[in-house]
C-alpha cells in the first residue's frame, strides 16, 4: 500500500484515493473550461474532467490516444505563465483535494515527449475573488495538493500552469487526462 508519513507535504505523488473516496471524485459533475489549447472532443477541457484516466490508472482510456486527454496551451515559466483551467459547478462542493492525472515525460497514448503539467497555483473561488491555497512546482509525474483545509466553493482553478524545461521534449502545453477533486475531508488520498 501507500504509506504517508505522518506530517504529508501538501502535494505529494498521486496515489490510489482514500477509501470512501473512489466514488467522491466532484470533476465529473463539473464544467471544464481553460484558458486556451485543444478543441473539444478530441483534445477539449471536458476531457479531463470525465473520470477516464491514463495508463496506470483505472478506468484507463482504451484504446489511448486522441480522444483521451486535454491539453491546455502553456509553456515552461511557471513565473511568467497566465495558463488556467477551471472546473465550475452549478451548486457548492466541498473541496479537500486536487490531484492531477498528468502523463510521463517520454512520448504517450499520441502525447509527444515534454507535454506533462509539472504545476500550477490550486485556486478556489470565493464569490467574488481566487484564492490560492499554495503552488505546486517541478512535478515530472503525476501530482496532488492537499488544501490546508477544505473550503465549500462553487469553482476550482489551476492557475499559472506549465510544462518544467526537465521534462525535456517540446516543454509546453501538457496533456492531462485528469483533473481529480476530492472533498473526503482532510485525509490525503
Amino acid at each position: 500500500g501507500y504509506h504517508l508519513p505522518s506530517s504529508p507535504p501538501s502535494w505529494l505523488p498521486m496515489p490510489p484515493p482514500s477509501p470512501g473516496c473512489e466514488e467522491g471524485e466532484l470533476q465529473v459533475t463539473a464544467t471544464a473550461t481553460r484558458s486556451g489549447g485543444g478543441s473539444p472532443t478530441l483534445f477539449g477541457p471536458e476531457l479531463a474532467a470525465n473520470g477516464i484516466y491514463g495508463p496506470g490508472n483505472t478506468p484507463t482510456c482504451t484504446p489511448c490516444g486522441y480522444g483521451c486527454w486535454h491539453w491546455t496551451s502553456a509553456g515552461n515559466n511557471q513565473s511568467t505563465s497566465t495558463a488556467w483551467y477551471q472546473l465550475e459547478w452549478t451548486a457548492p462542493q466541498e473541496v479537500c483535494q486536487v490531484w492531477i492525472d498528468t502523463k510521463q515525460p517520454a512520448a504517450e497514448c499520441s502525447c509527444g515527449t515534454g507535454r506533462l503539467l509539472s504545476g500550477a497555483d490550486i485556486q478556489t473561488w470565493d464569490g467574488s475573488t481566487w484564492v490560492t491555497h499554495g503552488t505546486v512546482s517541478s512535478q515530472l509525474d503525476d501530482w496532488g495538493f492537499t488544501l490546508p483545509s477544505c473550503v465549500t466553493t462553487t469553482r476550482v482553478r489551476l492557475y499559472r500552469m506549465y510544462v518544467d524545461p526537465a521534462a525535456g521534449g517540446q516543454t509546453s502545453n501538457p496533456c492531462i487526462y485528469e483533473v481529480k477533486v476530492y472533498g473526503c475531508g482532510t485525509s490525503t488520498p
